[in-house]
Order: structure tokens, then sequence, then C-alpha cells
């Protein structure tokens, strides 16, 4: 009687093994991306009732096949082993190539983009008119760069269609997306995190909690990191993390000139105190009181701070400026900026945070005055025949030699006029460099006309007339 107790025990035990092996291979090689097969191999009540459901003899015929299926693919179950810890294992690639190492296939408009972008730049740039693929090559290559959880909830606002495959050559690796694959990018040495054009506002500590980093390219009212709570006031009341206070603080007042100083009160609340044009200090006011310009700034960059300055593992201490390694996209970098602080964000952003490659897109010519050398400049252009495409413009086309209007007249921005609306032409256009030589030269020629009247003219006219006689 006990060896039939024995050997029924350990029949049930090898059914048990059996229904979760067939499970789990279900799970990692047909549903790689449903948390539900994790559920279903963890919970014991699912696991009973399907054991009541079927008969031993089911059981033994299923497991036979599973073991041997599981067999014949056991590099495909190692690939697979990312729902336990990375689910694509890298391919080591040769990232000197210069064929392509950015590939997007049946993307929401991108149908066939190849193009090589170097990664080692300090920044690169998107141009291009609107509607052309812009935002969309930004998502693309933030998905294909984020970790496979953050991956997970990008692709549950937006799908990738079944034809769908993008694959980014980076860090000696190949990232490759598609609706039947995940990527892993935690274990890169690089951080990913992107930002839409609604970057204005900052959440409380619980809905920050569900954010993730590139959430605000896809969604239009998502709120970012909480800059405040969860880095200024406790960095301030905390002995150990009191330097990272100093360091946002000046991180900051880099960014802002106007910006004197930020104090944080004793009941953890944030204040802003600005300075005038002559140095004078006004009253100190909250976050939502600031200009909308200051708010974009505080928002964007606490966010970006937040997300690099959080340690990967408990012995980590990660210092803000030198030691944040990441990708940071942003679309329409020059969003609620006066021209100044276009000119000034991409230098101030690379002197903080030096081992940031900055990928923005944008319509104006005055954030590329201010790119830092070695940055890269891309049109985007669209036609019927040839889909999305980008061109390199930064190698045919030198910056650091043209103004503003050379820029906007050339292939980067490709504008056939940039005259007034109101121009009738009766009047010769002013084609000054700059505003204090347009001034200088409009009080000469005042001085000239008001030196000479029609009497003075006339004289001049024939003394030039009679030495053309002679």
């Amino acid at each position: 009687m006990n060896n039939r107790r024995k050997s029924k025990f350990k029949f049930e035990k090898y059914v048990v093994v059996s229904l979760m092996i067939n499970i789990a291979f279900l799970g990692l090689i047909m549903l790689p991306n449903l948390p539900v097969i994790d559920k279903i191999i963890k919970d014991s009540d699912i696991l009973a009732l399907i054991f009541s459901q079927v008969s031993e003899g089911t059981v033994l015929g299923l497991s036979l096949i599973s073991l041997n299926l599981i067999f014949l693919s056991k590099e495909g179950l190692k690939s697979r082993a990312g729902l336990i810890d990375s689910p694509v294992k890298p391919i080591e690639c040769d990232i000197e190539s210069k064929d392509w190492n950015f590939k997007v296939t049946n993307y929401k408009g991108l149908t066939d983009l190849r193009v090589f972008l170097p990664f080692n730049s300090p920044w690169i740039f998107l141009t291009g008119n609107n509607g052309y693929g812009k935002t969309n090559i930004l998502q693309a290559l933030a998905r294909a760069l984020s970790s496979r959880s953050d991956e997970i909830v990008y692709n549950a606002n937006s799908p990738l269609e079944d034809t769908a495959k993008i694959t980014v050559k980076i860090d000696k690796q190949i990232r490759e997306l598609s609706s039947l694959t995940t990527i892993d990018f935690n274990k890169s040495t690089y951080r990913v995190m992107a930002y839409g054009a609604s970057r204005l506002d900052m959440g409380s500590d619980r809905n920050s909690k569900e954010y993730k980093p590139c959430s605000s390219l896809f969604e239009s009212q998502v709120l970012l990191r909480n800059i405040e709570r969860e880095g200024l006031s406790r960095w301030y009341f905390k002995d150990g993390d009191k330097f990272k206070f100093e360091e946002c603080v000046d991180i900051f007042k880099q960014l802002i000139p106007s910006l004197e100083n930020i104090i944080v009160d004793e009941d953890s609340e944030v204040w802003y105190i600005e300075k005038d044009e002559e140095g004078d200090l006004l009253k100190e006011v909250k976050f939502n009181n600031l200009a909308t310009g200051y708010q974009n700034i505080i928002s964007m960059v606490g966010d970006i701070i937040l997300n690099l300055s959080a340690p990967r593992k408990k012995s980590e201490d990660i210092k803000l400026k030198n030691e944040m390694k990441a990708i940071v996209i942003i679309d329409e970098l020059e969003l609620y900026l006066h021209p100044n602080w276009q000119k000034r964000l991409p230098g101030i952003l690379t002197k903080i945070f030096p081992n940031v490659l900055f990928i923005a897109s944008t319509h104006s010519p005055i954030p590329l005055l201010g790119a830092p050398e070695g940055s890269a400049i891309y049109s985007v252009n669209r036609n019927a025949k040839s889909g999305v495409t980008m061109t390199r413009l930064d190698e045919k086309i030198h910056i650091d030699e043209l103004l503003p209007n050379t820029i906007l007249t050339s292939p980067i921005f490709g504008m056939e006029d940039i005259f007034s609306s109101t121009f009738t032409g009766k009047k010769p256009v002013r084609t000054e460099s700059d505003y204090q030589e347009l001034d200088l030269n409009k009080k000469l020629d005042q001085k000239i006309s008001d030196f000479f009247d029609d009497k003075t003219e006339q004289e001049l006219i024939q003394r030039f007339n009679s030495k053309l006689e002679k």
C-alpha cells in the first residue's frame, strides 16, 4: 500500500513538473511578452485547476512532446531566458561599419529607413518639415534602446505592427525590436530617456513612480519625475546627500542665468530666487509661478538628473555631473525658449553632462549655432518613391561659417526665401550681419542726408560729370 502511495505521489509530482514545463515552454517560446505566463507558473491554484481537468495520459503525452521541442530549441530557449534575466542575447557586431547602424522597417510611415548615426557625437540634430517623420524616428530610437520592461509600457500605448522592425547597432551590440521579440538594454552602459513636446509639469511621488523614462515622447499628458520632492527637498535634509542638492542647484543656475538661488524651507517646500538685470534680488516664488521657459528647463533637466543619479545597485554612488552616461532624446528642443537660451542650451547641457549623447529635433537654426564641436546634423525628407530618408549635412555645410539667415535658406531647413511677408520691393533689404551694424549705418545715412541738400547734390553731380569729360 505504501509503495502504491509513493508511486502515485511520484507520478503526481511528475505530472505537475510536466505541466510547468509545458507552460514555461509556451511562455518562453510563443508568448514572451505576456506577463500572465509568470502568474500561471507561480500560481499553484491554476496548476491544480489544470491538473484536475486533464488525464494522466494526456499530460504524459504533452510532456514528451514538450521535452523533445525543448531539446530541439535549446538555443532558442537560452535566448528567451530574459523572462527571468535577459530576453535577447546581444549579438556582437562591427559598429564601425559606415553602411548603417540604425534601420527601421514599417514603423509609423518609416517603410525602409537606413542611416549611420555617429553615437560618439555630443549632439545629433534632426531638421525637416512638419509631418516628415522626425518624431517617429525619435520614437523608434527610444524603443529600440529602452529596457524590456519599459518597452512593454510603450507598446501598450502604441503597439508595433506585425511587420515592424527596428534595429540599432551600438555599444558593440545589435539591438533588435519587433512585434515578436523584446529587447533588454538594462545591462548596457547607457541609460535612455526621451522627452516629447509636453514636458512642463512634474508629478507627485505617487504618479511619478508609474512613469517610464521615455513616456512623454509617446503620451501627451505625462508628468515628469518631481525633482523637488524626489531630489531637492530630500537631499537638503540628508547630510550624506547634501552635495547632491548643491550640485543640482549649481546645474540649474548654469542653465538659468537669472536664477540666484534655490532654498528649501522647514516644511520641505522649494523656493526659487531670481535676480534682475541689475543684479537685484526678486521675491522668491514656487515652481508654478516661474516663467514657462524656466519650468521647461527645471522639469526636463530635473527628470534627467533623477533618472541618471539613481544607482543600479545599492553600492553604486553616482555623482551628478561627471558619471552620468546616457542617451537623451528631445523632440522640438526649442520649445518655450528664447533664442538666447536656444543657442546656449546645447553647450551647457554637454558641459554639465559630458557623457550624455543628446539627440534632438528642431525647427530653429538657433540651437545649431550653439552646437558643441563634433555635433551632427541630419535633414529628414520624404517622398513617394523613397519614403522617409535622412541625409547628413554638417559634413557639407559648415555651421561655424553661417548666420541664421543662411542656415534657414540652406538645405538644412530649405526655406526658399526669408523676406518679410510685408516686403514690397520698394525699399532695399538691409543685409547687415547684426542690429548694431544696422543701427550705425542708419545713423550714417541720416547724417549724409542732412549734409546734402539739393544745391550741394547738384554741385557734386556737375563736378563728377566734368571730371568724366576730361
